[in-house]
């Protein structure tokens, strides 16, 4: 039952519910959680949508415990191309965050090698998937939802 959760809630380690769905736990003390980029991406995204479906905020700013910075290191056949660019957390929304991998990922994908590019491009994909949730988000309230 969560009838009781706090859906607009935030955590010091993982931000809001929408930050961790997307990007699981995003403080500095941590070892490497998955997120959208994983391979579990379908489950996240399902489960996003069920989160939004349950009044979930994407405006919703991280706190300033939550100090990761994220970076993406690509693999295709034994060959590696590490995008050093900083995706950061602390004080943005979810949907600034998805906005900023985004925009991250576009720009790695054009400076990859070819080779690359797919492997990127699909993970692009699973970001922009859920920015398409995101701006379906504001339709969805959880008194509309049957259940």
């Amino acid at each position: 039952d969560t009838s009781a959760f706090n859906w607009t809630g935030t955590h010091p380690w993982f931000g809001s519910v929408v930050h961790a769905v997307c990007f699981g736990r995003i403080d500095e003390k941590h070892e490497r959680y998955s997120d959208l980029v994983s391979e579990d991406a379908q489950k996240r995204l399902a489960l996003l949508e069920y989160t939004f479906e349950q009044g979930a905020d994407p405006h919703v700013i991280a706190p300033d415990t939550c100090d990761d910075t994220r970076t993406y290191l690509f693999r295709d056949n034994g060959d590696a191309f590490d995008w050093n660019e900083k995706l950061h957390f602390a004080g943005k929304s979810a949907v600034s965050c998805l906005m900023a991998a985004k925009r991250l990922l576009t720009r790695a994908r054009r400076k990859a090698p070819v080779t690359m590019q797919p492997e990127i491009s699909r993970h692009l994909l699973k970001f922009v998937r859920a920015l398409n949730l995101v701006s379906q988000a504001i339709s969805w309230r959880r008194d509309d939802v049957a259940r």
